[in-house]
């Protein structure tokens, strides 16, 4: 590294500057290197779990006191290195999980979105399908596939099934939450009408912008399309448009949008979407108004399912979504939850689901054939002494086969209680937690 310049040259600092980030990416680069080869130790030697939350935290703590030293303050160390850690983290999670899925496989997992869900829906596949193509391309036997051979795209909930079921896909992904509006209760409905199993999780954001073609202005729109989504964020544009005609159209890529600029001209300049910004560039419409949202900075959980459950390892954390049932009676849901307690099971959503008849929860679990076998005919017994009517979705920490929750659960079953497993999926480790460093004033 060259000597330090003089102060008053502006030129010759940047050019340090410039050396500095320089050294700093060569340090972070050797740094992954490093932490790639320990995640490889990890998994040939067994190592019960990936991470080491003590150790995090003494690095952290300690890093913070030696910033400290050299006038860096302890946010500062801590937010680069916090990152660092949960970069490092990530690449090794990420690879346990390749590596499990890549065995007795030839060809990437094909995964597929309905077409109610839009370009979301879309993106959630492509997460999926990206994810799965690396994985076959860590093999180098094995040519790098791209998305677009990857992703498909059903009409139905129905047409999809019946691809899985035949060996023309291996992935569905479902919309199950937005972050300002909830549960969508319809994708968890599928999910146990098609007898899936929930094995990933994608988070995508939900962005949206007004879009036409080129000249429309505002006032010119009488037709609006978009998602049904898409119209349930954005009440206070239908709302500003007044008695614009509104059309249900997912647009999933650019073909979509071809036939309406392929109109008349009369009728070709009188219509608009509302759907993702980046839309507008791949298609070439001008976005009228960006940001259109009531809820902006918004995500949209998707669930990405498959017929059968996926390996799961003591290396990884998981999470678990499930749907409990409860006879109306004092007491039922505080049993339930108090199981949880008991063993220091870490709930991340309670939400009820309402008085449905148990009756015909259970008819469709039992007739998509995803009810557990084990809790049957305890099932069965509770229904002969009184129906199951509040329904309870659960998310919690922990997977449905290792201990703590594999016990939890034979207990919920052995209370009288209907537990329906969605799925237990990888649940990626959070940013490490630092010590407290008092910063002298």
């Amino acid at each position: 590294m060259s000597s330090q310049p003089s102060s008053g040259d502006l030129h010759d600092l940047r050019r340090h500057i410039d050396e500095i980030d320089r050294a700093i990416l060569r340090l972070i680069g050797e740094r992954r290197n490093c932490s790639f080869q320990i995640g490889e130790a990890k998994k040939t030697g067994g190592v019960p779990a990936l991470r080491d939350a003590a150790r995090e935290f003494e690095i952290l703590t300690r890093l913070s006191h030696e910033g400290l030293e050299r006038g860096i303050p302890p946010t500062l160390t801590q937010s680069v290195f916090g990152a660092l850690i949960s970069d490092s983290l990530a690449r090794q999670e990420q690879d346990i999980l390749r590596s499990s899925e890549t065995i007795g496989r030839n060809t990437p997992k094909r995964t597929g979105f309905l077409t109610r869900d839009g370009l979301w829906g879309e993106q959630a596949a492509a997460q999926c399908a990206s994810f799965h193509e690396k994985t076959l391309s860590n093999n180098v036997t094995q040519q790098p596939v791209s998305n677009s051979q990857s992703i498909l795209q059903w009409a139905s909930l129905a047409e999809a099934t019946q691809a899985l079921h035949k060996g023309n896909a291996e992935l569905l992904v479902l919309p199950i939450e937005h972050s300002n509006l909830g549960t969508l209760r319809e994708s968890m409905i599928a999910i146990i009408d098609a007898g899936l199993r929930v094995v990933r999780e994608v988070r995508v954001p939900v962005a949206l912008a007004l879009m036409a073609p080129t000249g429309v202005t505002l006032n010119q729109i009488r037709r609006l399309y978009g998602s049904e989504l898409a119209f349930r964020l954005c009440s206070s544009l239908l709302e500003t448009l007044g008695s614009v005609s509104q059309e249900i159209a997912s647009f999933v890529g650019e073909e979509r949008i071809r036939p309406l600029q392929g109109e008349d001209e009369i009728s070709s300049n009188d219509w608009a979407i509302v759907a993702p910004e980046h839309l507008a560039i791949t298609s070439g419409l001008t976005v009228i108004a960006p940001s259109v949202s009531d809820f902006p900075q918004t995500t949209l959980r998707f669930f990405a399912c498959a017929l059968t459950p996926e390996p799961i390892t003591n290396q990884l954390s998981y999470a678990t979504s499930l749907l409990a049932g409860s006879q109306q009676a004092s007491g039922s849901l505080s049993s339930i939850l108090d199981i949880f307690r008991r063993r220091n099971i870490v709930l991340t959503k309670l939400e009820s689901l309402g008085t449905l008849r148990g009756e015909v929860v259970y008819q469709r679990m039992s007739s998509a054939g995803s009810l557990n076998p084990s809790i049957k005919s305890q099932a069965l017994r509770g229904y002969s002494e009184g129906p199951h009517d509040e329904f309870f979705y659960i998310e919690c920490l922990g997977a449905e086969t290792l201990s703590p929750l594999s016990e939890a659960l034979s207990e919920l079953s052995a209370i009288g209680a209907l537990v329906e497993i969605l799925g237990s999926y990888p649940k990626m480790s959070q940013p490490p937690q630092p010590g407290v460093v008092w910063e002298k004033q």
